[in-house]
């Protein structure tokens, strides 16, 4: 085996399907979309749902479950991160959707939505705007 053919046999093996790929997007499209409108019911604004790590970059593995979602608020909404209120409206969102759900905790808690084989984490985090001086 050559070179070029071991680069090709990896590849392949590191590379998800294409149905994969549309399977992956439409569950974290779905739950963008419930996010947003949930919060909008709660009267959150200025908000932004984004998908990030892995998939955003379309660096995941083939069999990789995990889905990392970010509400980024403004820092009007610090001490609900704080106090973990913010956990507390998620969690309801999970309820009120028969969505399974744990929670998880790294610099604050955050929540984990298990649906299907999908392990999504929904990390809420401030808007940071660096200035910077020339």
């Amino acid at each position: 085996m050559n070179i070029e053919e071991v680069i090709l046999e990896a590849t392949k093996i590191v590379t998800p399907s294409p149905e994969e790929k549309v399977k992956v997007m439409n569950v974290a499209n779905d739950i963008l979309k419930l996010l947003t409108s949930e919060l909008l019911k709660r009267n959150y604004r200025n908000f932004d749902v984004t998908i990030q790590g892995s998939v955003a970059k379309d660096t995941w593995l083939p069999g990789d479950r995990d889905i990392d979602i970010f509400i980024v608020l403004s820092r009007d909404y610090f001490n609900m991160i704080k106090d973990g209120s913010i956990i507390n409206d998620l969690i309801g969102i999970a309820v009120e959707n028969n969505i399974n759900w744990n929670i998880k905790y790294a610099q604050h808690p955050y929540i984990q939505f298990l649906i299907d084989d999908f392990e999504i984490d929904v990390v809420p985090c401030i808007r940071i705007n660096l200035v910077r001086n020339h």
